[in-house]
């Protein structure tokens, strides 16, 4: 919980900090100040050398949405969270009983491991919202774990275990194509310098 706390306390002053920036932005068109919101799928390394004695893989697959606040045209603050599926070398079964409308029975199930990624960055991108075509973004970023376990999912009452993955700072690059009436979508990579995460790969599209 405290680890929650405080990176809900970095997002709060990250978000207040952007947002007093862009009070004094006074020459930047009004369509600029602005949430826009974000989806992305993400495929990650791990390094799965210092993760082996929890039983994790080296691969982690992940769903994320968050919102983009751009305070210039340019540079852009990130605030999103996502769930994580994340190879488990160590799953167990448990049976478990499937209760439908009309029948009740026993079943076998497995186990696999979830997490839940926050994560905020600042970034600058080559193009601006009211601009169309293709574009190019550098940035840097934080990323923590939160919630992580080996559980059955949708299973009240079966066993689970704690596990424990580090997140970290990481640079970020990407390739975008900007249609300034619909959407961005793009390619980004990030490094990591830190943590158990090598390097992650995502796929994404911006609303405008």
């Amino acid at each position: 919980m405290q680890l929650v706390s405080a990176l809900l306390t970095f997002s709060l002053t990250l978000l207040l900090a952007t947002t007093a920036v862009a009070e004094t932005q006074t020459d930047i068109p009004n369509n600029t100040k602005k949430w826009r919101a974000f989806m992305q799928v993400s495929a990650l390394s791990l390094d799965s050398e210092n993760l082996s004695d929890q039983g994790l893989g080296e691969t982690a697959f992940g769903l994320e949405l968050g919102g983009n606040y751009h305070f210039s045209p340019k540079l852009i603050t990130t605030l999103g969270f996502g769930i994580a599926n994340i190879k488990d070398n160590e799953e167990f079964s448990q049976a478990v009983s499937v209760t439908s409308l009309f029948s009740s029975n026993t079943e076998n199930a497995k186990s696999s491991v979830t997490a839940v990624p926050l994560f905020a960055e600042v970034s600058y991108r080559s193009l601006s919202s009211s601009d169309t075509g293709y574009g190019f973004g550098v940035g840097a970023g934080y990323l923590q774990f939160v919630a992580t376990e080996r559980s059955i999912s949708r299973c009240i009452g079966c066993r689970s275990e704690d596990v424990s993955i580090d997140g970290g700072a990481y640079v970020t690059a990407s390739a975008f194509y900007n249609n300034s009436s619909s959407a961005k979508f793009g390619l980004s990579a990030r490094q990591y310098v830190t943590g158990d995460v090598r390097t992650s790969i995502l796929l994404w599209v911006e609303l405008n």
